[in-house]
């Protein structure tokens, strides 16, 4: 089982995926710091200010490297084949916009992560690659608990989230 934690940048997928793991006892492959260190990516946009990826190349690797049980930590890991689930992450706006703003991105930047995260863009693109897609609230006290019922009942079952007031109210800050 290869479990993809994905949802918009400061969702808390790192947190999650940790406390995730130590629940399943499986490792945690953070994804970004995978293709850093083995030199998985392809170029530099300095417009995004991000590292592009080659998604082939990352499920490549992960199969070859033997990396058949683990929790695939990061924000592209929805796109990658080798996971057999995918947990995608989901936190209201006005915590996104506080927790970004923190980590001093800019503007644009907040605003194009709260209009992913409105739009459910992850989401849409997990149910697009996989049939096992949970969402879930990260902000949910019970959420790892929910996550292993999901995940030992099969992992079919969707929850949705609907952020549609708080993120008016983010669109008026």
């Amino acid at each position: 089982m290869r479990v993809s934690v994905s949802g918009v940048a400061g969702c808390g997928k790192t947190f999650f995926s940790k406390k995730l793991g130590e629940a399943l006892n499986l490792p945690v492959l953070n994804l970004k710091d995978l293709c850093l260190e083995k030199g998985l990516t392809d170029s530099y946009d300095k417009i995004s200010d991000s590292h592009i990826i080659d998604i082939d190349v990352v499920n490549e690797y992960i199969l070859v490297y033997g990396f058949d049980d683990c929790i695939l930590d990061g924000l592209f890991s929805h796109k990658l084949d080798v996971a057999t689930h995918i947990i995608v992450l989901r936190c209201s706006p006005l915590t996104l916009f506080g927790r970004l703003s923190e980590r001093n991105y800019s503007p644009q930047k907040i605003r194009e992560n709260i209009e992913a995260e409105f739009m459910g863009v992850i989401l849409y693109e997990s149910l697009d690659g996989c049939d096992n897609v949970l969402e879930i609230d990260s902000e949910d006290i019970d959420a790892i608990n929910k996550t292993l019922i999901w995940l030992e009942s099969g992992g079919k079952e969707i929850v949705e989230t609907d952020w549609s007031e708080e993120f008016m109210k983010v669109l008026s800050i």
